[in-house]
């Protein structure tokens, strides 16, 4: 009796506290609809736009057809997109166009994320609830500070991509990149976490795995890189999560993808090479500049707060996961025909989209840091955060005009 009545009562102080989001919540959605909705129209119906979208579409409905040998095996190994779009075909009665269901998706990721950092961010700021909103809706949106557009004409190339709206995996891997996150902070955070926690990270790494390879090859090194730090200070850590929710299952899934991927007969003979700048520079030049630019917002959050921010675990890992897909983008590429595709990327672009949430909410938790932050150091993060969402909004009108994505 004593245990129903603390349920009850746990479950009503929950319902207590989250009762006035309800509304933000509400708001969110729509603008996270009003926000998505004309973009991805645009850039999924529109036979003169170039993105990525039809032909993941086509691979979609070669996969339902059972025509699997007309699908690139490359695509194979990371089906995850595809299997979503003929999950949700299935789940309309096979009533509903591809084109339809796949902006039906990035809105729904859109909304997803946008809750996600919602919660993540926690209460803080004298419950301004409204703040922590516009903190999480302009996340998804801010873009590397494109000066060098006035020079080269480039919005997206030489940068690290942010809002990435051409590609529908980068954005379906958003959302379960930062779930996928909060399970490897508890890695540092708890000795020892429960089944569920771990059988949810096994669910996570496998689902990211399938969707794009990238945020296991940075965030595996990160966090081998961290249990070496906690090793050396004799800190504990949650062996169990860290073995089995997390190497276990994701050296296993890399493994069977780099089968696929480069060993497989029919793949293209294509293989990982060691390659400085050699993608990086046929896209763009001013490449330092950009990747500085890329990253205002978050390197002045670690230069306000150095001695804080070494020890923090959550900025510790993103920084370092960051940095992880930050070598693989600028020192490796692929050989043969996929050269110019760029695809180590994006694990830089996901790292760093972790990066710039968790620098925010390291900012949002800590008030803005008023007892550390002046108030000069305080406007001039602020200033830097405005010229990223600035920058993206200008992005977001540009892919509203043009018709590439450079």
């Amino acid at each position: 009796m004593r245990k129903n009545s603390v349920f009850f009562k746990r479950s009503s102080d929950f319902l207590k506290e989250y009762k006035q989001d309800w509304w933000l919540i509400l708001a969110m959605t729509l603008a996270s609809i009003l926000i998505t909705v004309p973009i991805y129209v645009h850039r999924i119906y529109s036979s003169s736009v170039i993105s990525d979208f039809p032909e993941h579409i086509q691979y979609a409905k070669l996969i339902f057809s059972q025509h699997y040998q007309l699908v690139p095996i490359l695509n194979l190994a990371h089906p995850a997109y595809q299997l979503l779009l003929i999950a949700v075909y299935l789940l309309a009665f096979q009533k509903v166009g591809m084109f339809a269901i796949a902006v039906l998706i990035q809105v729904v990721v859109q909304i997803f994320t946008v809750l996600i950092i919602y919660f993540w961010f926690g209460r803080g700021q004298q419950n301004r609830n409204w703040l922590r909103a516009i903190w999480a809706i302009s996340l998804t949106l801010v873009a590397p500070v494109m000066v060098f557009a006035f020079w080269d004409k480039l919005f997206y190339l030489g940068y690290i991509g942010l809002s990435t709206y051409h590609n529908p995996t980068i954005r379906l891997l958003q959302p379960v990149a930062l779930l996928g996150f909060f399970c490897a902070m508890r890695i540092f955070t708890l000795k020892s976490n429960s089944w569920k926690v771990v059988l949810s990270s096994i669910f996570l790494v496998v689902f990211s795995a399938l969707i794009k390879p990238n945020l296991l090859l940075c965030i595996l090194p990160a966090i081998g890189l961290m249990v070496v730090i906690y090793l050396f200070r004799r800190k504990p850590i949650d062996w169990r999560l860290l073995l089995v929710g997390f190497f276990v299952p994701g050296i296993l899934i890399l493994l069977v993808q780099l089968w696929i991927n480069y060993i497989l007969p029919g793949n293209g003979n294509g293989s990982i090479v060691f390659s400085p700048l050699g993608v990086m520079s046929g896209y763009s030049g001013f490449l330092l500049p950009k990747f500085f630019l890329s990253i205002l917002f978050p390197l002045a959050v670690l230069i306000f707060n150095f001695r804080r921010v070494v020890r923090d675990n959550t900025l510790m890992l993103a920084w370092v996961g960051f940095f992880a897909g930050v070598l693989q983008m600028y020192l490796l590429a692929e050989s043969g025909n996929r050269f110019g595709n760029g695809n180590f990327i994006w694990g830089a672009q996901i790292m760093l989209f972790i990066l710039f949430v968790a620098s925010a909410r390291f900012l949002w938790r800590e008030k803005l840091a008023p007892e550390k932050l002046s108030k000069r150091e305080k406007t001039v993060v602020l200033i830097i955060y405005a010229a990223h969402f600035l920058a993206g909004i200008a992005y977001y009108v540009s892919l509203m005009i043009l018709a590439g994505f450079s």
